[in-house]
């Protein structure tokens, strides 16, 4: 058994002194001392989980590309098949970067998007 600590008169006020210097080492309250050593002695002591990071979706072709970029490519594809044209992703990509209200493209992002759709090149 441990030597009491000096000051200890009776066993509460041994365990209130134990408490206090435990809270003055570890920068927390004696009260959180002991509700941890009452958990602790009841068996429940348990980690928290780890909390899932919050997804952020700002920066996904879906969000950055409206419906209405999507549509406009959509129709230079349906325009080329119904000239009989083969829309390779060259030609494609010509026709989208040269039409002023869409975006510049470049060869992978227009292949993403295209992808996205359903059309494969």
């Amino acid at each position: 058994m441990c030597a009491p600590l000096p000051g200890c008169v009776s066993r509460r006020n041994c365990v209130q002194k134990v408490l206090s210097v435990v809270s003055e080492d570890t920068g927390v309250s004696p009260r959180t001392v002991a509700k941890l050593k009452a958990e602790y002695l009841r068996g429940n002591l348990v980690s928290p989980k780890r909390r899932p990071r919050d997804v952020t979706t700002a920066s996904t072709r879906t969000v950055k590309h409206d419906s209405f970029t999507v549509h406009a490519i959509r129709l230079k594809l349906q325009r080329m098949y119904a000239k009989r044209e083969i829309p390779t992703q060259g030609s494609v990509r010509k026709a989208v970067n040269k039409d002023d209200d869409l975006p510049n493209f470049t060869k992978t992002t227009l292949w993403r998007v295209m992808k996205d759709m359903g059309f494969t090149v």
